[in-house]
This record gives structure tokens, C-alpha cells and sequence, in this order.
């Protein structure tokens, strides 16, 4: 599909697909060279390659208008390839695919001409581009994990000495930080393992 066809596409509700794992409903946001943005209820925004988009049909009346009211305030790559949507994810959480035995979720660590690589645990996966249907950030469960157990001690503490303000600034401190620890944390982790496969 040409890029001049499918950006007639923008801010129109679409379907992508008619079933299986990929399909899915939501808001064309973007066309860039090679990929197409798509924002959906459920998962955000997800790129999907061009060539990997077997049929696309117009939605009418679907409920994914209630969550469109913001888009300005969306940041997502607009241009270029989906080489350049990587290099935005790099050292993040990211999906790739939808679902399927093909669905992998980790760190993606490298960007090469031809593949990409991604931790997942102790593992390092080579991932062809030719097999990427699409992609998508999600939250590190970790950070989740980290900020409920933060967010039940500063309970506790206020339950306990409600006048400890010290002791309660610290503990905000150290939720308003959960992100990048946990960032910081994927690139150390991202680099040990990118090391392994440049060797």
C-alpha cells in the first residue's frame, strides 16, 4: 500500500484485519515510510509494518472515540521508518506482535540493518525484521510491583506517625524515582546481554 493512500487514513477509526491475533480496532495516527500508528483502548499506541496489514476497514460509531479526546498530548514517532520507531524504544519494555507464538515482550537492547535483539531474562533474542508485525511500549511489571509496595509502606507510615513528614517526603521521593531506577536498571541489564551477542 502507498504511503500517499494510506495517510488519507489519518484520524479515521480503522480495523486492521479481519481476525487473528494482530487484528485490532483504534485511531490512525500517523503513516510513515514503512509503518502506520495506531492508537487502540486496550494497548496504547502500536506501529504495525505496512507490508505485514492485510486488510484495513473503516469503523464507524466505535466506542474508541472516548479516549481520542487528547491526541496532541500523544508523543509517537510521525516519520521515518520503523528503524527509527526502535531506536525510540531502546532500552524499554516493548511488545512485539500482538499475540501468537510469535509475541515476545522484553528489553530491546540493539538495532541492527536486519534484525533487532531483545533480553528477555537471561535470554538474548535475534528478532528479523521480516517477522515484526508490530510493536508497542508496556510498563515494566517491576516498576508496577515497585510502586504498590512503596505506595503501602507510606500507608503504614502515615498510619503510624502522621506527623513524620520527614520520613513521608522521603518515601515520595522514592516513588517520583521508581521510573528511572527501573530505566536505568534495562540499560545496565540491556547492555550486559548486547555484549554477549556483539562477541
Amino acid at each position: 500500500m502507498a504511503e500517499y493512500q494510506m495517510s488519507s487514513l489519518i484520524g479515521k477509526n480503522v480495523q486492521l484485519d479481519r481476525g487473528g491475533p494482530e487484528s485490532r480496532v483504534g485511531l490512525v495516527l500517523a503513516v510513515g515510510d514503512d509503518y502506520l500508528v495506531l492508537l487502540t483502548v486496550n494497548e496504547g499506541i502500536v506501529y504495525y509494518y505496512l507490508d505485514h496489514i492485510k486488510s484495513i476497514t473503516l469503523v464507524k460509531n466505535d466506542s474508541s472515540h472516548d479516549v481520542i479526546k487528547q491526541v496532541s498530548r500523544l508523543s509517537y514517532v510521525k516519520t521515518g521508518t520503523m528503524k527509527d520507531v526502535f531506536q525510540s524504544m531502546k532500552y524499554n519494555l516493548i511488545q512485539i506482535n500482538r499475540g501468537g507464538p510469535e509475541s515476545v515482550k522484553g528489553v530491546l537492547t540493539e538495532i541492527y540493518d536486519d534484525y533487532i535483539t531483545i533480553v528477555l531474562k537471561d535470554e538474548v533474542l535475534l528478532i528479523l525484521y521480516s517477522h515484526i508485525k508490530s510493536c508497542s511500549f508496556i510498563k515494566a511489571e517491576n516498576s508496577e510491583d515497585n510502586n504498590k509496595d512503596n505506595n503501602k509502606d507510606n500507608n503504614k507510615d502515615n498510619n503510624k506517625d502522621s506527623n513524620n513528614s520527614g520520613k513521608d517526603s522521603d518515601k515520595k521521593k522514592g516513588n517520583n524515582n521508581g521510573n528511572q531506577k527501573t530505566s536505568n536498571n534495562n540499560k545496565n541489564k540491556a547492555s550486559k546481554y548486547s555484549n554477549k551477542v556483539k562477541k
